[in-house]
């Protein structure tokens, strides 16, 4: 018998805030958010990153919604105790996909009632949930970027007055941070050849210095501090207390930064702060 969706999201809750659960997510990410390619990118290359346990990035943001719910440990867990975690969160988003699903192969299994009461169930609300969260994205990264200046150039001036930074400053920091990942990645693959097998771990290459983002855009480190704060939680009890299930607001869709203190942020999916930058200065 299936579990109820609030069954399954409460366990995924507590497992989310398990000591070191960063890594967890951080491998989510490389494994199924990085498409690796020799000399030049193929198609096969895409095909290769799209198997049907992959997870797409509402299942990810909602694991990180949950973590930013208690405080962050970055402590890497033993090789056993990861894979574990791994596995079980696989476990749990597979059962939360059937228990969204179950609606929807419910109204195909009482078609005669859908034809005697000539109503339509495949619209309903709970019918409809499944499809949009597991639906494709709305845009491609650049073009939230993009058009974010079209959507605020009347808001301009408020932000500079109200943040301390302009709209070409965000996307300046932005795009630096994005390539800064990009490099990072390749960095902490690198240097995992160095160490013993029970310290591997991706999640270096998702932690970004300020400093280090004020070097590539040749910005103030004010201004790209006020910038990647304006996206920002700091993870703990006081943070996303609303994200109490798959419909309700997960803040750090909005503010896809975690602040770690000492300048430096996490950063887990920068398609994420793509979108942030085009919908969260709206609300």
């Amino acid at each position: 018998m299936l579990r109820t969706e609030e069954e399954i999201f409460k366990d995924l809750a507590q497992l989310c805030v398990t000591d070191g659960y960063a890594h967890v997510i951080a491998y989510f990410c490389f494994r199924d958010n990085t498409i690796g390619y020799g000399n030049e990118l193929t198609a096969k290359d895409f095909q290769r990153s799209c198997p049907s346990e992959r997870l797409i990035r509402t299942e990810i943001a909602t694991l990180i919604g949950l973590m930013c719910k208690a405080e962050i440990s970055l402590e890497t867990p033993h090789p056993d105790t990861l894979q574990v975690l791994i596995e079980k969160t696989d476990e749990l988003l597979q059962e939360l996909h059937l228990a969204m699903a179950s609606p929807m192969l419910n109204a195909f299994e009482n078609k005669d009632a859908i034809i005697k009461d000539q109503r339509n169930s495949l619209t309903s609300a709970m019918v409809l949930r499944e499809p949009i969260f597991y639906s494709g994205e709305s845009a491609y990264e650049f073009q939230y970027r993009d058009l974010a200046f079209r959507k605020y150039s009347n808001d301009a001036l408020w932000i500079v007055n109200k943040k301390g930074f302009t709209l070409p400053d965000a996307k300046s920091i932005i795009d630096a941070l994005i390539d800064n990942q990009n490099v990072r990645l390749m960095q902490t693959l690198e240097s995992l050849r160095q160490m013993p097998l029970n310290q591997w771990t991706t999640l270096p290459a998702y932690i970004v210095a300020s400093e280090d983002l004020s070097r590539r855009t040749e910005l103030p480190l004010g201004v790209v501090d006020r910038v990647l704060s304006a996206f920002s939680v700091k993870a703990g009890p006081a943070c996303n207390t609303q994200f109490v299930s798959l419909n309700t607001f997960n803040q750090t869709n909005a503010f896809p930064l975690i602040d770690l203190d000492n300048n430096k942020f996490l950063l887990f999916q920068s398609f994420s702060l793509s979108e942030a930058f085009y919908e969260t200065p709206f609300y």
